[in-house]
């Protein structure tokens, strides 16, 4: 991944991109056809960009290609806000998801929340391991609210919605105080790509 010099602007916005489209290859991202990503592959994700509270589109071509894009996404920002943009889904079904973000944690706490990127994982619990679930009924491009913690390291699972099934187990899951993070489940079951869990602060 290749960052473009030249547009990072001073402003009260602030957006990440990640890629989560397991079948998408390399792509460069354009803002207002400006030139911002290039060489973004999955499991990418970039640093937040300081943007001026408005209005932008967002543009991406698979690498190297500026006349067809696979995706264009129209955005509004807010200022004093952060968002985070994912492309998912497959190439041919790709979307970009916007969320929003919330650094805030109170001193000496932690927080995190999941997000499901999986396209052909059903509906999922996320759980202690062995024990209560935490987070129900996620569904494919749903992403959950923040749970504050204690700061710990805890073994997780992805589990099959309202069983002990299994999907995904994430081991030795360390959340450090006064930080916020998402979990980002990606790739595919039963293929080639297994699930992987993206760890973005905040």
């Amino acid at each position: 991944m290749q960052y473009i010099e030249g547009y990072y602007q001073k402003g009260k916005a602030k957006v990440r991109l990640l890629h989560t489209s397991t079948n998408t290859k390399s792509v460069d991202v354009y803002i207002n056809n400006c030139l911002l990503l290039k060489d973004f592959r999955f499991k990418y994700s970039s640093e937040y960009l300081n943007l001026p509270e408005g209005s932008y589109q967002i543009d991406i071509f698979p690498e190297g290609v500026s006349n067809r894009p696979n995706l264009t996404k129209y955005l509004k920002v807010i200022a004093n806000k952060s968002y985070t943009l994912v492309a998912t889904d497959q190439m041919d079904a790709l979307q970009l998801l916007v969320i929003s973000d919330d650094e805030f944690v109170h001193s000496g706490e932690t927080k995190i929340r999941f997000f499901h990127l999986s396209p052909n994982t059903p509906t999922v619990d996320i759980a202690i391991y062995k024990g209560d679930t935490i987070f129900p009924h996620i569904e494919y491009g749903e992403v959950t609210d923040y749970l504050s913690l204690i700061p710990m390291t805890v073994d997780l699972e992805v589990r099959k919605v309202g069983t002990k099934e299994v999907t995904f187990l994430l081991k030795r899951v360390n959340v450090k105080p006064n930080l916020a993070y998402t979990i980002a489940i990606v790739g595919l079951t039963e293929e080639n790509l297994h699930l992987e869990a993206i760890f973005l602060v905040p």
